[in-house]
């Protein structure tokens, strides 16, 4: 198949195909099912060729667009149409394993597209089929996203986990996160080392020991210690699920951006468990972290 070269007031060399797109009376194109997608890390110096050869197995090729400046890493890149595609989505994920020479090529789906805008025979580019919007359907599409929002599921009474560290393990929750980060060194501090630390969630951790014996005596020696602020011998009781979570908080105007209002966004969460740290000799201003159990 040829294709002719032309360039373009707009600094895009253009490469079209024999194919063109149909026009109405009046010059201006007319809705086609044809898909654009965008393509990044290009050789330097590939040809017409080399992309209708990487692509061309894809589907039946409309139009490649070649800039002549580049994107922000440096690479060359493109615009290709495809014709008659019937599931945008699905080809983007298909085509995410091609690769031009060494590189693996950057493909998804043109977001400023003329193409992509028009559909045909009442569907999106997506190839999705268009509904109109109903007040009343938009109602019950809520109601059952709200409905469908979890799940209930029906556990054999055979599905048992861990049943074999019944009395050889310690359930226990952490005083702090200092303490949870240098329990394996604080163990081993205690004499305790032999012992497997198991992390389960938020401040959760589960102490394996060897014997009942030696859990009988960790659980008799560790509130001398005062790491935890609770435990008890795993006997395969629930757990309540926490987690930790980090929080980067932006926006907050300098003349307020002191720690008590970063720990303040936090508490809006969970508790903070590491609170902001922010000091006067720090130069970077632009957001802050604190780390919340939630």
């Amino acid at each position: 198949m040829k294709t002719s070269e032309h360039r373009s007031t707009k600094g895009f060399l253009s490469l079209t195909l024999a194919t063109r797109r149909p026009v109405d009376r009046d010059g201006c194109r007319l809705g086609t099912d044809i898909t654009e997608f965008f393509v990044a890390r290009l050789l330097e110096r590939c040809s017409s060729k080399d992309i209708t050869d990487t692509l061309g197995p894809f589907g039946s090729i409309e139009g490649v667009y070649v800039a002549r400046k580049r994107e922000k890493l440096v690479f060359r890149f493109i615009f290709f149409s495809f014709k008659g595609v019937k599931d945008a989505v699905d080809l983007e994920k298909t085509m995410r394993n091609a690769w031009m020479g060494s590189y693996i090529l950057f493909i998804n789906i043109a977001k400023f597209s003329w193409e992509n805008e028009v559909g045909r025979d009442g569907r999106d580019p997506l190839g999705k089929k268009k509904v109109h919007s109903d007040p009343d359907a938009n109602y019950h599409n809520s109601k059952e996203q709200e409905d469908n929002s979890s799940r209930e599921v029906l556990v054999s009474e055979f599905a048992k986990a861990y049943v074999d560290l019944h009395g050889k393990a310690i359930i226990g929750k952490m005083k702090d996160l200092w303490t949870l980060r240098k329990m394996k060194v604080l163990m081993k501090e205690a004499k305790f080392g032999d012992a497997v630390i198991k992390y389960l969630d938020g401040l959760s951790i589960l102490v394996v020991f060897k014997s009942t014996l030696e859990a009988d005596n960790f659980r008799s020696t560790a509130p001398s210690f005062g790491w935890f602020n609770n435990m008890e011998i795993w006997r395969g009781q629930l757990v309540v699920f926490e987690r930790l979570a980090w929080l980067n908080i932006y926006g907050v105007p300098l003349h307020l951006s002191g720690n008590e209002t970063f720990d303040s966004v936090g508490r809006c969460f969970g508790k903070v468990l590491h609170a902001s740290q922010r000091q006067p000799e720090d130069n970077l201003l632009t957001s802050n972290c604190v780390c919340v159990c939630v």
